[in-house]
């Protein structure tokens, strides 16, 4: 039964949608909240709590005003979803969530470790 885990990416897609044009901790505590909530009337089996602490773990990451931040909290929380999809064996949620966190680290290494500037709008160093 993952209905514990379905509706925790339901709450996520919203969460996305809102920290997109808000970073306000008041909506992180919302979505914390209502992760909550949700665990609380879903839980069906132990292996529930590997969702509701990648939502939460999420949440948190969604709603920092710093873009490193974010990144390194969505790797934590895509790493236990990871986790969840692979105990529940769906290897499309795997895949799909294996895409996103190395989708996060190139992101993560080309502005944190590497430090390349972004290639839209620079000019040439030697112009």
């Amino acid at each position: 039964d993952n209905l514990s885990a379905g509706t925790l990416i339901l709450v996520s897609a919203v969460r996305f949608s809102v920290a997109y044009f808000s970073k306000s901790k008041r909506w992180m505590w919302f979505f914390i909240l209502t992760a909550i909530f949700t665990f609380y009337y879903t839980y069906k089996q132990p292996l529930n709590f590997l969702p509701f602490f990648g939502s939460v773990t999420a949440s948190i990451a969604s709603f920092q005003s710093h873009d490193k931040h974010l990144r390194i909290g969505m790797m934590v929380g895509t790493s236990i979803w990871i986790v969840h999809n692979a105990f529940a064996g769906s290897p499309a949620a795997v895949f799909l969530e294996v895409f996103f966190l190395i989708s996060n680290f190139i992101g993560y290494w080309r502005y944190y470790i590497r430090q390349l500037p972004p290639l839209i709008g620079t000019k040439p160093t030697n112009a």
